[in-house]
């Protein structure tokens, strides 16, 4: 695979990612609270879509260690977004493994404070969605650094 598509796929996607990362948490919380019956598999749809963000952010960090043609801060700003969403998919599962809610909720409790588990991933999913926002255009821009290849 060349690298300039993979330069170009991630910063689509992380465009694509932050308007998701965005909007979405409010259309799920519009939906739990309008009972509407969508609610879990909305919720399940973007945390799907948050694991994907994470593991394309692994496998750039990977692909792209030793590319000279790309600032080392772009893939690791991209790399930090899928942690978020990584850590905010581990909170909401945690409402299923009692185990992982004391320690989510001491690392969120003092990054944002002591608020309710369903606010930390509104937070984690907007703070995602700018990091995504500034990765994603960073990608593109950089894209010009690749010449067409003979």
């Amino acid at each position: 695979m060349k690298k300039n598509y993979l330069v170009l796929i991630n910063g689509l996607l992380a465009l694509i990612g932050s308007a998701i990362n965005f909007f979405a948490p409010v259309m799920i919380l519009a939906m739990g609270l309008a009972a509407h019956e969508d609610f879990g598999s909305a919720l399940m749809a973007l945390i799907s879509w948050n694991f994907f963000v994470c593991i394309l952010a692994i496998a750039s960090r990977w692909l792209l260690k030793d590319e000279k043609r790309i600032h080392k801060w772009i893939s690791n700003l991209f790399l930090v977004a899928g942690l978020i969403l990584l850590f905010a998919n581990l909170l909401i599962l945690s409402w299923s493994f009692s185990y992982l809610e004391s320690p989510l909720m001491w690392l969120f409790g003092k990054i944002f404070g002591k608020v309710h588990e369903f606010t930390y991933f509104f937070y984690s999913q907007w703070v995602a969605g700018g990091f995504l926002v500034i990765s994603g255009i960073a990608f593109l821009v950089s894209l010009k650094n690749f010449k067409a290849e003979d």
